[in-house]
């Protein structure tokens, strides 16, 4: 993607109200959320991204190591075979 155009979704996400991280160049990789009114276009000091949605996920559980994930519950409900121990488990990621 270019670097204008990531420059663009990133002020229109913070318009929208949407979550901002940035990262200072050469940092661990910790991401941190950007205020609306406090971010500036440095490319070669700050990677800005829009906040990623956490994963979620419908999962099929079978015996005690076995998983099949699904896109919907319904995906996970047709795709079920009669050894599942559980049927489309709601799961979803936990971002920190």
């Amino acid at each position: 993607m270019s670097e204008l155009k990531t420059a663009v979704e990133v002020a229109q996400a913070l318009e929208r109200g949407e979550v901002v991280e940035h990262q200072y160049i050469g940092d661990s990789g910790k991401w941190r959320n950007t205020k609306s009114g406090g971010w500036s276009w440095c490319p070669d000091q700050i990677i800005y991204r829009i906040k990623p949605k956490p994963l979620e996920c419908w999962v099929n559980v079978y015996g005690d190591n076995l998983f099949s994930a699904y896109r919907s519950k319904e995906g996970a409900e047709k795709c079920v075979s009669g050894t599942a121990s559980r049927v489309a488990v709601h799961m979803r990621e936990v971002t920190e």
